[in-house]
């Protein structure tokens, strides 16, 4: 599998979840996992792994799902195993840190957002 950082793009190649500093690998083309198919969470390596096969929203979405796992990890916490408010109380903390130690993250999925042409308003 072709680690390709993204050239001359504004895609992160870095977040700091809580006191690490993760790396962002853009992959091209599909993952090359059984278990993961769009990005990965690698705590041990401190990165975190995306393909850039999908439209820019949904690498948005999937980035962050993966800081998500990243902030559930540094609590020790069991997105699975957790009661839907407990999940709640702690990504919403961890997401905001998140922006503020990364105003990078957040102006990308800004632009990807502010890309987007809404659909089904009136």
């Amino acid at each position: 599998m072709a680690k390709n950082p993204a050239k001359g793009s504004i895609r992160p190649t870095q977040v700091r979840i809580g006191g690490f500093l993760f790396t962002i690998v853009w992959y091209d083309g599909a993952l090359q996992t059984t278990t993961d198919k769009f990005g990965y969470f690698d705590a041990t390596k401190q990165e975190i792994g995306l393909t850039t096969e999908l439209s820019e929203l949904r690498q948005a979405e999937v980035l962050l799902y993966e800081v998500m796992e990243g902030i559930a990890w540094l609590g020790g916490r069991h997105p699975e195993k957790d009661k839907p408010h407990d999940v709640l109380s702690y990504l919403d903390v961890g997401l905001i840190s998140i922006f503020v130690q990364n105003p990078h993250v957040l102006a990308w999925i800004q632009s990807v957002c502010a890309a987007q042409k809404p659909t089904g308003l009136a």
